[in-house]
Protein backbone atom coordinates (compact mmCIF):
# COMPACT_ATOMS: atom_id res chain seq x y z
CA UNK A 1 0.00 0.00 0.00
CA UNK A 2 2.69 2.24 0.84
CA UNK A 3 4.51 1.38 -2.30
CA UNK A 4 1.66 2.22 -4.33
CA UNK A 5 1.22 5.72 -2.24
CA UNK A 6 4.33 6.59 -3.30
CA UNK A 7 4.30 6.14 -6.88
CA UNK A 8 0.88 7.97 -7.53
CA UNK A 9 2.92 10.83 -5.19
CA UNK A 10 5.64 10.29 -8.14
CA UNK A 11 3.51 10.77 -10.70
CA UNK A 12 0.59 13.35 -10.15
CA UNK A 13 3.88 15.62 -8.48
CA UNK A 14 5.38 15.01 -11.95
CA UNK A 15 2.29 16.28 -13.70
CA UNK A 16 2.37 19.01 -11.36
CA UNK A 17 5.39 20.31 -12.70
CA UNK A 18 3.94 20.04 -16.52
CA UNK A 19 4.97 23.12 -18.45
CA UNK A 20 2.65 24.57 -21.42
CA UNK A 21 4.88 26.36 -24.19
CA UNK A 22 2.64 29.21 -26.02
CA UNK A 23 3.57 30.02 -30.00
CA UNK A 24 1.97 33.09 -31.80
CA UNK A 25 3.42 33.97 -34.81
CA UNK A 26 1.61 37.81 -34.85
CA UNK A 27 3.21 37.94 -31.24
CA UNK A 28 5.56 41.52 -31.11
CA UNK A 29 7.55 41.77 -27.54
CA UNK A 30 11.31 41.89 -27.95
CA UNK A 31 12.05 39.35 -25.32
CA UNK A 32 9.26 36.56 -24.91
CA UNK A 33 9.13 34.26 -22.30
CA UNK A 34 6.73 31.39 -23.99
CA UNK A 35 3.66 32.09 -21.17
CA UNK A 36 0.17 32.86 -22.95
CA UNK A 37 0.77 36.65 -22.49
CA UNK A 38 4.22 36.56 -23.43
CA UNK A 39 4.80 34.04 -26.51
CA UNK A 40 6.72 33.42 -28.52
CA UNK A 41 7.25 34.39 -31.68
CA UNK A 42 8.85 31.02 -33.59
CA UNK A 43 9.69 27.95 -33.36
CA UNK A 44 13.16 28.67 -32.93
CA UNK A 45 12.46 29.04 -29.11
CA UNK A 46 10.56 25.81 -28.52
CA UNK A 47 13.99 24.49 -30.17
CA UNK A 48 16.29 25.89 -27.27
CA UNK A 49 13.89 24.33 -24.71
CA UNK A 50 13.49 20.91 -26.46
CA UNK A 51 15.76 19.00 -24.76
CA UNK A 52 14.32 19.81 -21.43
CA UNK A 53 10.89 18.70 -22.35
CA UNK A 54 8.75 16.61 -19.76
CA UNK A 55 6.11 13.77 -20.29
CA UNK A 56 2.93 15.70 -19.89
CA UNK A 57 3.95 19.57 -21.55
CA UNK A 58 2.14 21.26 -23.61
CA UNK A 59 3.03 22.96 -26.83
CA UNK A 60 -0.03 25.50 -27.67
CA UNK A 61 -0.08 27.18 -30.96
CA UNK A 62 -2.32 30.06 -31.72
CA UNK A 63 -5.56 29.43 -33.03
CA UNK A 64 -6.00 30.96 -37.09
CA UNK A 65 -2.35 31.91 -37.20
CA UNK A 66 -0.33 30.71 -40.05
CA UNK A 67 2.79 29.12 -39.38
CA UNK A 68 5.48 29.21 -42.38
CA UNK A 69 7.85 26.95 -39.92
CA UNK A 70 8.72 23.65 -39.96
CA UNK A 71 7.84 22.22 -36.59
CA UNK A 72 10.35 19.21 -35.60
CA UNK A 73 10.19 17.51 -32.59
CA UNK A 74 12.43 15.07 -30.92
CA UNK A 75 10.84 14.43 -27.54
CA UNK A 76 9.46 12.27 -25.55
CA UNK A 77 6.11 11.93 -22.89
CA UNK A 78 4.61 8.49 -21.11
CA UNK A 79 1.73 6.90 -21.93
CA UNK A 80 0.02 8.64 -18.88
CA UNK A 81 1.40 11.80 -19.58
CA UNK A 82 2.28 12.18 -23.65
CA UNK A 83 3.37 15.38 -24.65
CA UNK A 84 1.08 17.39 -26.23
CA UNK A 85 1.32 19.73 -29.34
CA UNK A 86 -2.64 21.65 -29.67
CA UNK A 87 -4.07 24.68 -30.28
CA UNK A 88 -5.23 28.09 -28.03
CA UNK A 89 -7.05 30.95 -27.55
CA UNK A 90 -10.74 31.60 -27.98
CA UNK A 91 -12.73 29.71 -31.37
CA UNK A 92 -12.84 26.71 -32.79
CA UNK A 93 -10.31 27.50 -35.95
CA UNK A 94 -7.24 26.21 -35.82
CA UNK A 95 -3.19 26.58 -36.10
CA UNK A 96 -2.31 26.37 -39.88
CA UNK A 97 0.84 25.41 -41.30
CA UNK A 98 1.04 26.36 -44.66
CA UNK A 99 3.82 27.06 -47.64
CA UNK A 100 6.00 29.75 -47.69
CA UNK A 101 8.19 30.05 -51.30
CA UNK A 102 11.69 30.44 -50.82
CA UNK A 103 13.31 32.29 -53.39
CA UNK A 104 12.13 31.89 -56.76
CA UNK A 105 12.94 28.41 -57.62
CA UNK A 106 9.71 26.38 -58.56
CA UNK A 107 10.83 23.40 -57.61
CA UNK A 108 11.44 24.34 -54.08
CA UNK A 109 9.26 22.62 -52.39
CA UNK A 110 8.79 21.29 -48.68
CA UNK A 111 9.62 18.09 -46.98
CA UNK A 112 7.40 17.85 -44.41
CA UNK A 113 4.92 20.69 -41.96
CA UNK A 114 5.77 18.30 -39.01
CA UNK A 115 8.33 16.08 -38.21
CA UNK A 116 8.11 13.74 -34.99
CA UNK A 117 11.56 11.90 -35.20
CA UNK A 118 12.88 8.89 -32.94
CA UNK A 119 9.83 9.75 -29.99
CA UNK A 120 7.43 8.34 -28.78
CA UNK A 121 3.85 9.99 -26.61
CA UNK A 122 3.17 12.44 -28.71
CA UNK A 123 0.19 14.07 -29.10
CA UNK A 124 -1.11 16.15 -32.48
CA UNK A 125 -4.45 17.47 -31.71
CA UNK A 126 -6.54 20.13 -33.72
CA UNK A 127 -4.10 21.79 -36.25
CA UNK A 128 -4.61 22.31 -39.93
CA UNK A 129 -1.69 21.71 -42.95
CA UNK A 130 -2.65 23.21 -46.25
CA UNK A 131 -1.16 25.30 -48.83
CA UNK A 132 -2.81 28.36 -50.77
CA UNK A 133 -0.43 28.60 -53.45
CA UNK A 134 -1.84 25.74 -55.03
CA UNK A 135 -4.99 25.34 -56.91
CA UNK A 136 -7.28 23.36 -55.81
CA UNK A 137 -8.70 22.67 -59.11
CA UNK A 138 -5.03 21.53 -60.52
CA UNK A 139 -5.11 18.03 -60.21
CA UNK A 140 -1.51 17.98 -62.47
CA UNK A 141 0.00 20.48 -60.00
CA UNK A 142 3.06 18.99 -57.94
CA UNK A 143 2.46 19.30 -54.11
CA UNK A 144 4.68 22.04 -52.79
CA UNK A 145 4.65 20.16 -49.08
CA UNK A 146 5.44 16.53 -49.67
CA UNK A 147 3.92 15.42 -46.48
CA UNK A 148 1.73 17.23 -43.85
CA UNK A 149 2.62 15.06 -41.06
CA UNK A 150 6.05 12.30 -40.72
CA UNK A 151 6.12 9.76 -38.26
CA UNK A 152 9.58 9.03 -38.70
CA UNK A 153 10.94 6.39 -36.42
CA UNK A 154 8.54 6.92 -33.79
CA UNK A 155 5.77 4.92 -31.40
CA UNK A 156 2.76 5.62 -29.75
CA UNK A 157 2.09 8.96 -31.32
CA UNK A 158 -1.93 10.32 -32.00
CA UNK A 159 -2.78 12.45 -34.70
CA UNK A 160 -6.57 13.67 -33.69
CA UNK A 161 -8.43 16.13 -34.96
CA UNK A 162 -6.18 17.19 -37.82
CA UNK A 163 -6.92 18.87 -41.45
CA UNK A 164 -5.03 18.27 -44.50
CA UNK A 165 -5.26 19.45 -47.66
CA UNK A 166 -3.47 20.01 -51.09
CA UNK A 167 -0.30 18.62 -50.09
CA UNK A 168 1.29 15.20 -51.15
CA UNK A 169 1.35 12.53 -48.79
CA UNK A 170 -1.05 13.57 -45.25
CA UNK A 171 0.67 11.06 -43.36
CA UNK A 172 3.69 9.19 -43.40
CA UNK A 173 3.71 6.71 -40.55
CA UNK A 174 6.90 4.87 -39.64
CA UNK A 175 6.57 2.98 -36.46
CA UNK A 176 4.71 1.05 -34.32
CA UNK A 177 1.57 1.63 -32.18
CA UNK A 178 0.59 4.81 -33.59
CA UNK A 179 -3.08 6.63 -33.96
CA UNK A 180 -4.43 8.59 -36.76
CA UNK A 181 -8.04 9.05 -35.44
CA UNK A 182 -11.13 11.79 -37.07
CA UNK A 183 -8.70 13.64 -39.21
CA UNK A 184 -9.55 14.42 -42.69
CA UNK A 185 -7.63 14.28 -45.75
CA UNK A 186 -8.13 15.86 -49.13
CA UNK A 187 -7.56 17.28 -52.27
CA UNK A 188 -3.95 16.07 -52.75
CA UNK A 189 -1.26 15.94 -55.11
CA UNK A 190 1.64 14.47 -56.72
CA UNK A 191 5.33 14.39 -54.41
CA UNK A 192 6.86 13.08 -57.61
CA UNK A 193 5.83 13.50 -61.51
CA UNK A 194 8.07 13.27 -64.48
CA UNK A 195 7.60 12.91 -67.65
CA UNK A 196 10.56 10.83 -68.56
CA UNK A 197 9.11 7.54 -69.28
CA UNK A 198 10.25 5.61 -65.76
CA UNK A 199 7.47 4.58 -62.92
CA UNK A 200 8.94 6.38 -59.89
CA UNK A 201 5.71 8.41 -59.27
CA UNK A 202 4.22 8.97 -56.12
CA UNK A 203 2.30 11.11 -53.91
CA UNK A 204 -1.89 11.94 -53.63
CA UNK A 205 -1.49 9.27 -50.95
CA UNK A 206 -3.85 10.08 -47.12
CA UNK A 207 -1.70 8.00 -45.12
CA UNK A 208 1.33 5.81 -46.22
CA UNK A 209 2.07 3.46 -43.25
CA UNK A 210 4.99 1.06 -42.56
CA UNK A 211 5.00 -0.53 -38.97
CA UNK A 212 2.99 -2.91 -36.57
CA UNK A 213 -0.28 -2.77 -34.43
CA UNK A 214 -1.09 1.20 -35.78
CA UNK A 215 -4.75 2.35 -35.55
CA UNK A 216 -6.48 4.59 -38.12
CA UNK A 217 -9.96 5.38 -37.16
CA UNK A 218 -13.03 8.04 -38.10
CA UNK A 219 -11.35 9.61 -40.87
CA UNK A 220 -12.47 11.13 -44.05
CA UNK A 221 -10.43 10.73 -46.88
CA UNK A 222 -11.87 12.34 -50.25
CA UNK A 223 -9.97 13.32 -53.74
CA UNK A 224 -7.08 11.59 -52.83
CA UNK A 225 -5.97 11.61 -56.51
CA UNK A 226 -3.77 13.46 -59.44
CA UNK A 227 -2.81 13.14 -62.49
CA UNK A 228 0.26 11.41 -63.56
CA UNK A 229 2.89 10.99 -66.33
CA UNK A 230 3.33 7.55 -65.36
CA UNK A 231 0.43 6.22 -64.43
CA UNK A 232 -1.80 8.19 -65.69
CA UNK A 233 -3.63 8.49 -62.18
CA UNK A 234 -2.09 8.29 -58.91
CA UNK A 235 -2.62 8.51 -55.88
CA UNK A 236 -4.88 6.76 -53.01
CA UNK A 237 -6.85 6.50 -49.35
CA UNK A 238 -3.70 4.11 -47.25
CA UNK A 239 -0.82 2.70 -48.60
CA UNK A 240 0.77 -0.45 -46.31
CA UNK A 241 4.12 0.10 -47.32
CA UNK A 242 6.02 -3.12 -45.50
CA UNK A 243 9.15 -4.16 -44.88
CA UNK A 244 7.04 -5.29 -42.20
CA UNK A 245 3.11 -4.26 -42.16
CA UNK A 246 1.47 -6.32 -39.19
CA UNK A 247 -1.65 -6.01 -37.17
CA UNK A 248 -2.77 -2.46 -38.22
CA UNK A 249 -6.22 -1.59 -38.05
CA UNK A 250 -8.42 0.77 -40.73
CA UNK A 251 -11.89 1.29 -39.16
CA UNK A 252 -14.88 3.12 -39.27
CA UNK A 253 -12.95 5.19 -42.47
CA UNK A 254 -14.99 6.94 -45.13
CA UNK A 255 -13.28 7.10 -48.56
CA UNK A 256 -14.53 8.76 -51.37
CA UNK A 257 -13.79 9.87 -54.72
CA UNK A 258 -9.72 8.60 -54.44
CA UNK A 259 -7.94 6.55 -56.68
CA UNK A 260 -8.29 3.40 -54.74
CA UNK A 261 -9.06 2.92 -51.63
CA UNK A 262 -5.53 0.10 -50.44
CA UNK A 263 -2.56 -0.34 -51.90
CA UNK A 264 -0.04 -3.07 -50.37
CA UNK A 265 3.28 -3.47 -51.44
CA UNK A 266 6.92 -3.01 -50.59
CA UNK A 267 10.42 -2.43 -51.65
CA UNK A 268 12.36 -4.91 -50.02
CA UNK A 269 10.34 -7.90 -50.56
CA UNK A 270 8.88 -7.34 -46.74
CA UNK A 271 5.42 -8.93 -45.70
CA UNK A 272 2.16 -7.74 -44.49
CA UNK A 273 0.27 -10.25 -42.52
CA UNK A 274 -2.82 -9.78 -40.41
CA UNK A 275 -4.10 -6.67 -40.95
CA UNK A 276 -7.90 -5.88 -39.77
CA UNK A 277 -10.10 -3.40 -42.59
CA UNK A 278 -13.48 -3.29 -40.39
CA UNK A 279 -16.76 -1.07 -40.95
CA UNK A 280 -15.71 1.88 -43.60
CA UNK A 281 -17.50 3.04 -46.15
CA UNK A 282 -16.00 3.43 -49.59
CA UNK A 283 -17.75 5.47 -52.49
CA UNK A 284 -16.23 5.33 -56.33
CA UNK A 285 -12.66 4.81 -55.80
CA UNK A 286 -12.26 2.53 -58.18
CA UNK A 287 -10.20 -0.48 -57.10
CA UNK A 288 -10.55 -0.96 -53.13
CA UNK A 289 -7.38 -3.24 -52.63
CA UNK A 290 -4.50 -3.75 -54.99
CA UNK A 291 -1.63 -6.17 -53.82
CA UNK A 292 1.59 -5.68 -55.29
CA UNK A 293 3.34 -9.14 -54.94
CA UNK A 294 5.54 -9.53 -57.96
CA UNK A 295 8.02 -6.81 -59.22
CA UNK A 296 10.09 -4.22 -57.91
CA UNK A 297 7.62 -3.65 -54.88
CA UNK A 298 6.85 -7.25 -53.88
CA UNK A 299 5.18 -8.07 -50.89
CA UNK A 300 3.46 -11.07 -49.14
CA UNK A 301 0.02 -10.97 -47.60
CA UNK A 302 -1.52 -12.82 -45.73
CA UNK A 303 -4.55 -12.98 -43.39
CA UNK A 304 -5.87 -9.45 -44.98
CA UNK A 305 -9.24 -9.34 -43.21
CA UNK A 306 -12.06 -7.16 -45.02
CA UNK A 307 -14.87 -7.44 -42.37
CA UNK A 308 -17.97 -5.18 -42.47
CA UNK A 309 -17.47 -2.80 -44.41
CA UNK A 310 -19.35 -1.27 -47.35
CA UNK A 311 -18.06 -0.80 -50.95
CA UNK A 312 -19.99 1.16 -53.70
CA UNK A 313 -18.88 2.27 -57.22
CA UNK A 314 -21.85 3.61 -59.31
CA UNK A 315 -19.79 4.86 -62.14
CA UNK A 316 -16.59 4.56 -64.10
CA UNK A 317 -13.54 5.64 -61.90
CA UNK A 318 -10.98 7.51 -63.67
CA UNK A 319 -8.32 4.46 -64.21
CA UNK A 320 -11.25 2.55 -65.64
CA UNK A 321 -10.86 -0.57 -62.85
CA UNK A 322 -12.41 -4.05 -64.26
CA UNK A 323 -12.26 -5.11 -60.86
CA UNK A 324 -12.60 -4.22 -56.96
CA UNK A 325 -9.64 -6.75 -55.90
CA UNK A 326 -6.71 -7.67 -57.40
CA UNK A 327 -2.93 -8.45 -57.40
CA UNK A 328 0.10 -8.43 -59.40
CA UNK A 329 -0.06 -12.10 -60.31
CA UNK A 330 -2.10 -14.80 -58.86
CA UNK A 331 -0.64 -15.60 -55.23
CA UNK A 332 -0.04 -19.72 -54.69
CA UNK A 333 -1.04 -18.82 -50.84
CA UNK A 334 -3.69 -19.88 -48.47
CA UNK A 335 -5.88 -17.25 -47.21
CA UNK A 336 -4.45 -14.00 -48.60
CA UNK A 337 -7.37 -11.75 -48.33
CA UNK A 338 -10.61 -13.17 -45.79
CA UNK A 339 -14.14 -11.30 -46.74
CA UNK A 340 -16.74 -11.55 -44.40
CA UNK A 341 -20.08 -9.78 -43.85
CA UNK A 342 -19.16 -6.90 -46.55
CA UNK A 343 -21.45 -4.89 -48.99
CA UNK A 344 -20.33 -4.85 -52.38
CA UNK A 345 -22.67 -2.34 -54.48
CA UNK A 346 -22.04 -2.13 -57.70
CA UNK A 347 -24.32 -1.15 -60.22
CA UNK A 348 -21.94 -0.27 -63.33
CA UNK A 349 -20.30 -3.32 -64.42
CA UNK A 350 -17.09 -4.18 -62.64
CA UNK A 351 -16.20 -7.46 -61.14
CA UNK A 352 -15.05 -8.35 -57.69
CA UNK A 353 -12.29 -9.90 -58.04
CA UNK A 354 -9.99 -10.27 -61.09
CA UNK A 355 -10.64 -12.81 -63.31
CA UNK A 356 -8.66 -16.24 -62.38
CA UNK A 357 -6.56 -14.84 -59.20
CA UNK A 358 -9.05 -15.82 -56.77
CA UNK A 359 -10.11 -19.81 -58.19
CA UNK A 360 -7.98 -21.34 -55.05
CA UNK A 361 -7.18 -20.79 -51.35
CA UNK A 362 -6.30 -17.10 -51.89
CA UNK A 363 -9.40 -16.24 -50.96
CA UNK A 364 -11.56 -17.29 -47.96
CA UNK A 365 -15.26 -15.57 -48.11
CA UNK A 366 -18.71 -15.85 -45.79
CA UNK A 367 -21.45 -13.65 -45.43
CA UNK A 368 -20.95 -11.23 -47.50
CA UNK A 369 -23.85 -9.08 -50.05
CA UNK A 370 -23.17 -8.44 -53.62
CA UNK A 371 -25.21 -6.69 -55.74
CA UNK A 372 -23.68 -6.70 -59.74
CA UNK A 373 -24.73 -4.36 -62.48
CA UNK A 374 -23.11 -6.63 -64.67
CA UNK A 375 -19.92 -7.68 -63.50
CA UNK A 376 -18.74 -10.93 -61.89
CA UNK A 377 -17.68 -12.34 -58.60
CA UNK A 378 -14.80 -14.39 -60.45
CA UNK A 379 -15.04 -16.95 -57.56
CA UNK A 380 -17.75 -19.28 -56.34
CA UNK A 381 -20.00 -17.77 -54.77
CA UNK A 382 -20.39 -19.15 -50.55
CA UNK A 383 -23.27 -21.46 -49.61
CA UNK A 384 -23.56 -18.00 -46.66
CA UNK A 385 -23.47 -15.47 -49.01
CA UNK A 386 -26.46 -13.80 -51.38
CA UNK A 387 -25.64 -11.75 -54.94
CA UNK A 388 -29.43 -9.33 -54.87
CA UNK A 389 -31.56 -8.75 -58.27
CA UNK A 390 -34.71 -6.82 -58.38
CA UNK A 391 -36.84 -9.79 -57.49
CA UNK A 392 -34.97 -10.19 -54.07
CA UNK A 393 -36.86 -9.18 -50.83
CA UNK A 394 -34.95 -6.40 -50.04
CA UNK A 395 -36.12 -4.31 -53.17
CA UNK A 396 -39.75 -5.31 -52.48
CA UNK A 397 -40.45 -1.79 -50.91
CA UNK A 398 -38.40 0.12 -52.93
CA UNK A 399 -39.85 -1.10 -56.22
CA UNK A 400 -43.31 -0.50 -55.13
CA UNK A 401 -43.30 3.19 -54.89
CA UNK A 402 -40.40 4.27 -57.64
CA UNK A 403 -38.67 2.78 -60.82
CA UNK A 404 -36.42 -0.06 -60.61
CA UNK A 405 -33.15 2.05 -61.21
CA UNK A 406 -33.63 4.08 -58.07
CA UNK A 407 -32.30 0.10 -56.51
CA UNK A 408 -29.10 1.25 -57.87
CA UNK A 409 -28.74 4.31 -54.88
CA UNK A 410 -30.26 2.37 -52.23
CA UNK A 411 -27.18 2.13 -49.95
CA UNK A 412 -26.79 5.58 -49.97
CA UNK A 413 -28.90 5.86 -46.91
CA UNK A 414 -25.18 4.49 -45.15
CA UNK A 415 -24.00 7.67 -46.15
CA UNK A 416 -26.45 10.65 -44.62
CA UNK A 417 -24.27 11.74 -42.14
CA UNK A 418 -21.59 12.31 -44.67
CA UNK A 419 -23.26 14.33 -46.98
CA UNK A 420 -21.65 17.45 -46.75
CA UNK A 421 -18.45 15.44 -48.39
CA UNK A 422 -20.44 14.42 -51.22
CA UNK A 423 -22.32 17.74 -52.44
Amino acid sequence: MKACFFWLLIVFSSLAEARNYYIDPSATNKDPKGSITDPWKSFESLYKVMAALKPGDSILLKRGELFFEKLNLVCSGRESAPIIVTGYGPGNSKPIFMYKKRGNDAADNQEYAVRIYKSQFIKLEGLEVTDNQTDPLAHNSNALIKIAFSIDESNFVTIQNCDISLVGIGINMVGNNNIVDHCKVNNLRMVRNTNDGGHDDYGANGIVLAGEDNVISKCNFTDCWATSFDFEFGGGAVELAGPVCNGNKIMNNTVINCNGFMKLGSTGAGTINNNFIHKNTVLNCGDILYIDNHGPYTVQVKNLQLISNIFLQTFPQRTRSESMISMTKTSPDKKVIVLQDNIFWLPMKIDVTRSEQFNGEQLFHTNNLYYLGGGNLNFDLHRSEKILDLSSKIFNKISEHAGSRLVDFYPFRFLLKYWYLII
